[in-house]
């Protein structure tokens, strides 16, 4: 499903996961009962985050923690894949413009969506 997604979408619109369930759950007026669906895991996998080499993808993922109020990641997930948002994004990338001191523009997480992405 995702990589059906990923060839219509941009990157950013691709569901981090996806659940197949055998039915929704309908509330009393047909509508989906939200509350009843399955709750998906936050790490789909096992992997280890990787952490960051050098004070620049150090600064960047202290920045994206602080933001997006976790630290269970590292510099290879996606922004998108592990809870940021557009308006996070945009958050992001004016906090990095202070503690960095330099211009970025605003789409900078939209066309580099990794630490390590964002570092290079």
């Amino acid at each position: 499903v995702r990589e059906a997604l990923a060839r219509r979408l941009p990157d950013y619109m691709v569901p981090a996961r996806v659940l197949a369930v055998g039915e929704l759950p309908l509330g009393d007026n047909g509508k989906i009962d939200r509350r009843a669906l399955p709750a998906l895991a936050r790490r789909s996998d096992s992997r280890a985050p990787v952490p960051a080499e050098g004070e620049l993808e150090r600064s960047i993922l202290d920045v994206w923690r602080e933001l997006l109020g976790r630290d269970n990641f590292g510099v290879t997930d996606n922004f998108f894949d592990i809870g940021g948002h557009s308006l996070a994004a945009i958050k992001v990338v004016a906090r990095l413009r202070e503690r960095l001191g330099r211009e970025l523009p605003t789409t900078l997480l939209f066309d580099a969506q990794t630490v390590r992405a964002l570092a290079a």
